[in-house]
């Protein structure tokens, strides 16, 4: 909630650091349940600086300047390793040599990477311009694609105050930041725009203005098919993005063009432009009825959003196999497309509130309210085949009309809501609670579309008992509180509960305009659908100790959420024909607690500091799960006793020697009819392994192994091995301030959480491999290591050897910062002047590979460290 308006996560992330007040965070059901349904799970409340009335003009500028770079990129092999690698394999196990043609690409490889500038990264099988390329060379991509440093730099400039009837606030923003990559490389800019204004218009009339506008563009080369060119590049084809360089040389046969290497398309000079307008149109009269009891307050808010997105993919030829003739595999034409949608999001809400204290002692409080929501949103999508320039998007200029696509989609929800609070303490001792809420939303059929949602909380301030009188000395507050309270859910689909025909369109067009030419039939859908329901019951202490130098909160807590939407509540048979519809039928409980201390002091010296601790845990069981009967397991599938993220696998033996295979009087392997080297162990059906292959515990002693039928009844060899939830979450905040200057340390951390790398070739070798693996891997004259021969399959079989511990410390950010003088500043009329040097993510403790993000262990994007300068002037 950005001052009482609803926004989306997006639009969060667009917000202006420098133009927010304060931020909180409401977790229980209590105090979210005056947001409405969408608070089901806590609320993020931002308030954004606003001015104060009778106080001159504030006028601040702030300027800060910062260098990303890449934590780490893929310890990904070189290609003479890579193509030995696969060599050594098959000599290894079935003992095929290497052939005069291995040998030949494998010298070309060693002596391109000796000598790059006296050697060609390709040679030629048959005549040079007629016969066939064979590549050689010894591309990093990662290399080739990222920058070493990138800079980021933002703009503040705001100006506040206020006289007797009016406040004000203004503020404008900018930042521009370069991307990673080198070949045309990415770029953001972002405008931030606010005002606040807030006027006394009458003795007990009083209104409060918003208007905000942020402008979001991103422009980055086009990748191929626009996926994953970061992981990509190293997960697949060696022989075309290592082995090739990503140009042709000026004296090649065929100069300076791009090869087939997967980084080189983004010299076609495509690019994806996309941009997003939010604007925020928001107005709250506040008429005070009762002075100091009684206040009337509306808020109107209206948030106007565009986005667009324009993509352009050029024809490229390449250079692969041949000399004679360009590829245009990936890009055989001139393509492009254009996306825009726009939103409308209106709000209203207007409540009352009461205040009343009797008798200095019994406060009384309540509130009545109704909201209304409406939202909208359209979308159109153009897509243009074989255009005559690859860079103009008109769809009238491409060779055949006909060939261009479209689609347009549209919604509307709406909502509304009736809400209530009532609130009484007793001296703020004993306090007491209570919410209503009466929510109904567009997203159900009528008969299911309204629902009541109470909540109740209790706090008793232990420590204004007489009875603990003797602990004042060292206790100064303690809290104890609970909730009970019940919220709703509903779907983002907004017509999950219809069903509708679909329409197939013809491929040609009369008179400018395709027509339909077919119906498809209707989907399913369950007309009976209703709210999802989470009950959350929470208890917590709330403790100040020392003369307010030291405070403590505990809390913990259990909510359960049924009648959770899933696509079907029994298992369907395979000839249905359709997508299962969704029904109310499971339940989810998550249990979890949470720690948070902070000290603060001022020693004799001037130094003031203070060390904020913090930790929490929780879990979540699966309770029914009615769609899954056969209890199957595997990424998608849920079933009742399963706590989310159990990880499966097989239970790991160890690499086999060449002494756990039948040899033969000589201690030679005895091979078998077929050449395979006999072994009595358990393996996978029909599986012929060799010595620095692993083996893997026989757990149902069925004498192989097998993921039997893939359910939790009959899982196999597989046992549960571990768990992907973040465990035991964790920071340390550290603040020191002596004599101007101030210094910030934020450490943060999982203290236990498994993670298995699955099917990432940068990791287990199935594409560009990696040192760490190949290095440690098992070999003729080295059986005594960490990893199976490289090659042998690891990555396709989750379990316990190689499961990652993904648990980590790091340091977040650093800032130090010194503020001048008040005595030197004020002498040319400056009221603030901080210049600060920071760092962020600077360093981490973990086993997690350098080039995964350590929250979300992925690779799509290299994990950053940044460096940062900044300044801060008031007026």
């Amino acid at each position: 909630m950005l001052d009482g308006i609803e926004i989306s996560n997006e639009d969060l992330n667009q917000i202006n650091p420098a133009d927010i007040d304060n931020i909180s965070v409401l977790k229980d059901a209590s105090a979210a349940a005056i947001y409405g349904t969408r608070a089901t799970f806590g609320v993020i409340l931002v308030q954004t600086k606003s001015g104060t009335f009778n106080q001159k003009a504030k006028i601040n500028y702030s300027y800060d300047v910062s260098w990303d770079k890449p934590v780490g990129t893929p310890d990904i092999l070189n290609s003479y390793t890579i193509y030995k690698a696969g060599l050594d394999k098959t000599l290894w196990t079935v003992g095929t040599k290497y052939s005069e043609e291995d040998e030949e690409k494998l010298e070309h490889m060693l002596a391109y990477m000796n000598d790059p500038v006296n050697n060609k990264p390709w040679y030629m099988k048959g005549d040079v311009i007629g016969g066939t390329i064979e590549w050689a060379g010894n591309t990093n991509p990662y290399k080739e694609l990222v920058r070493n440093w990138t800079p980021t730099q933002k703009h503040n400039f705001s100006i506040s105050g206020g006289g007797d009837r009016i406040a004000y606030n203004i503020s404008l923003g900018v930042q521009t930041q370069e991307g990673m990559y080198k070949i045309n490389s990415d770029e953001l800019v972002r405008y931030n725009m606010m005002m606040n204004l807030t006027a006394k218009v009458t003795e007990r009339l009083k209104v409060s203005a918003k208007v905000s506008h942020n402008i979001f563009d991103y422009e980055a080369p086009t990748k191929r098919s626009d996926g994953d060119l970061w992981g990509s590049v190293g997960k697949y084809y060696p022989e075309l993005n290592i082995y090739q360089p990503l140009m042709t040389a000026t004296d090649d046969p065929v100069p300076n063009t791009p090869t087939e290497n997967q980084a080189s398309f983004l010299f076609s000079g495509g690019t994806t432009k996309s941009s997003r307008r939010t604007s925020i149109f928001s107005i709250s009269p506040e008429f005070t009825i009762i002075p100091n009891e009684l206040i009337l307050k509306a808020d109107f808010s209206l948030t106007p959003i565009t986005y667009k997105k324009d993509v352009t993919s050029p024809r490229q030829g390449r250079v692969n196999a041949s000399w004679e003739e360009l590829e245009y595999r990936w890009a055989t034409e001139n393509n492009g497309n254009i996306t825009k949608s726009n939103t409308d999001r209106y709000a209203i809400n207007i409540y009352a509130n009461y205040t009343k204290t009797f008798a200095q002692a019994h406060n009384v409080s309540a509130l009545l309210g109704i909201n209304q929501e409406k939202n909208t949103y359209s979308q159109s999508y153009l897509g243009l085949v074989n255009m005559l320039d690859p860079f103009i998007l008109n769809p009238g200029l491409v060779v055949d009309g006909t060939k261009n696509t479209s689609s347009v989609s549209n919604y509307a929800t709406t909502a509304r809501a009736v809400f209530g609070r009532a609130m009484y303490d007793y001296k703020s001792r004993y306090l007491f609670e209570f919410d209503l809420r009466y929510d109904g939303s567009s997203k159900f059929p009528k008969s299911n579309r309204f629902q009541t949602y109470p909540t109740f909380s209790f706090g008793w301030r232990i420590s204004e008992e007489n009875f603990m009188n003797s602990t004042r000395e060292w206790l100064d507050n303690m809290k104890i509180r609970g909730s009970w309270g019940e919220l709703g859910s509903q779907p983002n689909d907004a017509y999950t509960y219809q069903t509708f025909f679909g329409r197939e369109d013809a491929n040609f067009y009369f008179d400018g305009e395709r027509f339909a030419v077919g119906i498809k039939p209707p989907n399913l859908a369950n007309p009976f659908l209703t709210w999802e329901k989470a009950t959350s019951t929470n208890f917590g202490v709330d403790l100040i100790f020392l003369r307010n130098r030291l405070d403590a909160t505990i809390d913990i807590y259990e909510r359960k959420t049924s009648d959770i939407l899933l696509p079907g509540g029994k298992e369907y048979p395979s000839i249905l024909g359709d997508t299962p519809p969704y029904e109310n039928n499971g339940v989810l409980r998550n249990r979890g607690w949470e720690l948070q201390m902070k000290w603060r002091d001022k020693l004799s010296c001037g130094l003031s500091y203070n060390v904020g601790v913090s930790i929490s845990d929780y879990r979540a069981k699966v309770m029914k799960d009615p769609s899954n009967e056969k209890k199957t397991i595997g990424d998608g599938y849920t079933y009742p006793g399963m706590y989310l993220g159990e990880i499966w696998g097989y239970e790991t033996g160890g690499i086999l020697q060449k002494e756990d295979f039948e040899l033969d009087g000589d201690g030679n392997m005895v091979l078998d009819a077929k050449g395979n080297p006999i072994y009595h162990g358990t393996v996978f059906n029909n599986e012929v392994v060799y010595p620095g292959y692993l083996w893997y515990h026989d757990l149902n002693g069925d004498g192989i192994i097998t993921a039997g039928e893939n359910t939790v009844y009959n899982p196999g060899d597989r046992r549960i091995i571990g768990n992907s939830t973040p465990r035991y979450r964790y920071s340390v905040n550290v603040g020191l301030q002596y004599k101007g200057f101030d210094l910030d340390l934020l450490f943060q951390g999982v203290g236990k959480r498994d993670y298995w790398i699955e099917n990432t070739a940068t990791y287990w070798g199935k594409g560009a491999g990696s040192w760490e693996y190949y290095n440690n891997s098992w070999k003729p004259g080295n059986t005594n290591t960490k990893y199976p021969m490289y090659g042998s399959e690891i990555a396709g079989r989750t379990q316990s050897g190689y499961l990652l511990d993904a648990s980590y410390l790091s340091l977040r950010q650093v800032v130090l910062g010194y503020s001048l003088p008040k005595s030197i500043i004020n002498k040319i009329k400056l009221s603030k002047v901080r210049v600060h040097v920071a760092g962020y993510n600077l360093f981490a403790i973990t086993d997690i590979p350098k080039y995964l993000d350590l929250e979300y262990v992925r690779d799509a994007y290299p994990a950053k460290r940044t460096v940062a300068l900044g300044i801060q002037v008031g007026f």
